[in-house]
């Protein structure tokens, strides 16, 4: 069995987050001037774009594995996401998409940075094939493929599911694209979206088989028409019925499933949170844009639905580490959710192995996190119960939990001016233990009472790197895992688990 790994076990599915180093944020990567040149003339950039046309058509026309295009957009750098394997294209779902993977995206596709990404097929539904599922990506990766994902091909997405994309019209060391007078615009373009500012009286629902169901017909700018369903999904069925008075979102619609109807689309790119009190408070196009007229958007509305939220009470208690051997990570090292110094363990791809099953218990393989290789630092864990709105529930307010791991040491360990500076005003004696004693205890009691109804800073260490004890503190929220308890004589790998376990 040889090697083994340190596995943290909760009994959710957790995403960890570091604080420190990729912003998880949801701000976009600015272009600094220092990278770019100049465009200072309207043929220089038809000359870009004509350029780059062509480099992508030549890409194109004999594509490799891997390779992006961007599709169904108003610009060539708008549209919906596609990938090409195993000789076909096909699309991406928006699930766990981000702007970290938009941003490689874009810059992949030769563009300096994103304006945004979409999601709920807003540029049209796909078409082709669904490649790929899942992919979540920490920003050090040069290519979209080469973040993690599920296998090619396997997915629980619909055709109206897909993930488009926004770039900067901007190339990389390049500005900006000029404007018709010569000068520059910014490296972001004006904004495209406004406010809806429409009144509860000009919204209601036709077509439907019930009162609570049906295309969301609209009276906008005097004109009365429908909206548009691309891009339509949870969030903005969710405003539309709370606007009606009917209470929840079950279903939102993007097909004509309730007939057909002569009334063009008036109202493009509906955007909301989902936390909206009424529908005038989302944001729309600025001009109308509905590629696919067919898509009408539409919305079954209830006044039922469960509420999906976690026990935080069960989360405290249920933090535990294990050490587990590489004989049994078989199922771990398939689903790629191992620690990469496993990999370097395990060099042969295991394939398929016997037993290997998607199942939900704490203890199964990729239902825990690896921290093997977890570096010293302060990181989140983020627990999120339907984070892509695919079930329909009363509120998704509740549907995340926080909390901090300190692990490693604090900065200040190895700084000796931090040290000095703490405790400079202890007045120590070597000839005078108890006294010594006396005045150390005083200082801390008096710093713990200064504290008192302070907001406490949550990235601050609660017990010396030296304190050989890990515990969950319920009242700070957070864990610590000192280092010490990770070596010898607490733990030690090579000796039997009863006795590492009776140590911790």
């Amino acid at each position: 069995m040889g090697e083994r790994i340190v596995l943290l076990i909760l009994k959710f599915l957790l995403l960890l987050f570091r604080k420190s180093g990729c912003n998880q944020t949801d701000t976009t990567t600015t272009l600094s001037l220092d990278d770019a040149t100049t465009v200072v003339d309207n043929s220089s950039v038809d000359a870009e774009w004509k350029e780059y046309s062509q480099a992508r058509q030549k890409l194109e026309s004999n594509p490799t594995n891997g390779l992006l295009r961007l599709v169904y957009g108003k610009h060539p750098w708008e549209g919906n996401l596609q990938v090409y394997y195993n000789r076909k294209w096909g699309g991406i779902c928006h699930d766990h998409f981000d702007n970290v993977a938009a941003q490689i995206v874009c810059r992949e596709l030769g563009f300096a940075g994103i304006q945004r990404y979409t999601r709920n097929s807003h540029y049209g539904d796909m078409k082709l094939s669904i490649w790929l599922d899942d992919v979540s990506c920490n920003g050090n990766e040069k290519t979209l493929t080469n973040c993690t994902h599920r296998p090619w091909g396997e997915h629980d997405c619909s055709r109206h599911q897909a993930v488009g994309i926004e770039c900067l019209p901007v190339f990389i060391k390049k500005t900006t694209l000029a404007m018709e007078n010569g000068s520059n615009i910014s490296t972001t373009e004006p904004d495209k979206t406004k406010r809806f500012g429409i009144s509860k009286d000009a919204i209601r629902l036709q077509n439907g088989r019930i009162p609570s169901e049906g295309y969301v017909q609209v009276k906008y700018e005097g004109e009365k028409g429908l909206l548009c369903g691309n891009g339509f999904g949870m969030l903005e069925a969710m405003v539309v019925c709370r606007t009606l008075g009917l209470q929840y979102a079950r279903n939102p619609l993007q097909d004509p499933l309730f007939g057909s109807t002569t009334e063009k689309v008036v109202v493009s790119g509906l955007q909301c949170t989902g936390y909206e009190e009424e529908l005038s408070n989302c944001i729309i196009d600025n001009t109308l844009w509905c590629p696919h007229h067919q898509r009408i958007a539409g919305v079954m509305c209830t006044d039922q639905l469960p509420d999906l939220f976690i026990d935080i009470d069960v989360l405290k208690r249920d933090f535990y580490l294990e050490d587990r051997y590489m004989f049994y990570m078989q199922c771990a090292m398939e689903e790629n959710c191992a620690a990469p110094s496993a990999f370097e363990v395990q060099k042969t791809d295991p394939g398929i192995s016997p037993g290997c099953v998607d199942t939900y218990f704490h203890d199964v393989d990729c239902q825990w996190i690896d921290i093997t290789d977890l570096q010293p630092g302060t990181y989140r864990f983020q627990i999120s119960i339907n984070p892509d709105y695919k079930v329909a529930e009363i509120t998704y307010e509740n549907n995340v939990v926080a909390c901090s791991l300190l692990s490693g040491y604090p900065s200040y360990m190895f700084s000796n001016d931090y040290i000095m500076k703490e405790h400079q005003i202890l007045d120590l004696n070597r000839a005078e233990y108890f006294r010594n004693i006396l005045t150390i205890e005083t200082y801390y009691n008096q710093k713990m009472v200064r504290n008192f109804r302070l907001i406490r800073d949550k990235e601050k260490w609660t017990a010396s790197p030296m304190k050989v004890n890990a515990y969950y503190s319920f009242i700070q929220n957070d864990v610590t895992f000192p280092i010490a308890i990770l070596q010898k004589p607490i733990y030690y790998e090579y000796v039997p688990n009863f006795i590492n376990y009776a140590s911790l």
